[in-house]
């Protein structure tokens, strides 16, 4: 692959379930630059499309993946584009909260070599609990196997270390309780990785007006707070298999 598509500069937020991303989209979602295009499939539509049309016969994602080094950029750049920017105003930077787009990471940051890569994370076990107790109305299947969903949450960590290392200075990344306990210095943190000019309304991201359908929805009309932060513990006698799973495959030491 080439040089991609310089015309777009969006904001992917990404990370797991129930990690934190939506307090991160409402904080950028105040600034009068951005608009939130939600979780959107954009950038998997736009995939899929620049594959057929580049004579991609089929043969699922692994076929796909090694395929995907003969695209050019460009065209799926520009194709995203389109697609995310469909009824928003196209000079603004629109937000992509697919958590699942932390598959695609190196395809986003060739074909969009502006975008901003915005990766949120608790610690796993903290990120394991708030998935499991969650009832997803689509997707996620492991997330009521805790042994599963360990193993799963640990893949998830090596490939973000794996894209960490691949592309320095790319993904900025957003500790939740770091950002919850002090919010002015997480926050001013974030808008300027985003190469957004500073806006105080990015401070009080509770005050927008935005409809959320999220699991999150409930907190996000909360002025930013701490409470919940260690709740997971209380739970942590029967969040064993979880632990243990983590613990096989190096996530924690303990």
């Amino acid at each position: 692959m080439g040089e991609g598509f310089s015309g777009a500069a969006p904001i992917f937020v990404l990370g797991l379930p129930r990690s934190g991303t939506t307090l991160v989209e409402r904080i950028l979602e105040a600034h009068p630059d951005v608009v939130s295009g939600g979780e959107m499939s954009a950038f998997a539509r736009a995939l899929e499309h620049c594959a057929k049309a580049s004579g991609f016969r089929g043969g699922g994602k692994h076929a796909l993946i090694p395929f995907s080094k003969t695209l050019d950029p460009v065209m799926l750049g520009e194709f995203y584009h389109a697609l995310a920017s469909a009824g928003r105003d196209p000079s603004l930077h629109i937000i992509d909260k697919l958590p699942l787009n932390y598959l695609y990471i190196g395809l986003i940051a060739k074909a969009l070599p502006r975008a901003r890569i915005v990766h949120v994370h608790k610690p796993p076990l903290a990120v394991g609990w708030g998935m499991f107790k969650t009832l997803f109305v689509q997707g996620y299947p492991f997330s009521y196997d805790q042994v599963e969903l360990g193993r799963y949450i640990a893949a998830f960590h090596r490939l973000m270390d794996h894209w960490s290392r691949e592309l320095p200075g790319r993904i900025h990344h957003v500790f939740y309780d770091d950002l919850v306990r002090d919010p002015t210095t997480g926050i001013r943190e974030l808008v300027a990785a985003c190469g957004l000019d500073w806006n105080e309304d990015c401070l009080s991201p509770h005050k927008g007006s935005t409809a959320n359908t999220s699991h999150s929805a409930a907190q996000i009309r909360e002025p930013i707070h701490t409470r919940g932060l260690s709740g997971w513990r209380d739970f942590a006698p029967y969040l064993e298999p979880m632990r243990k799973a983590m613990l096989a495959e190096g996530l924690v030491t303990e």
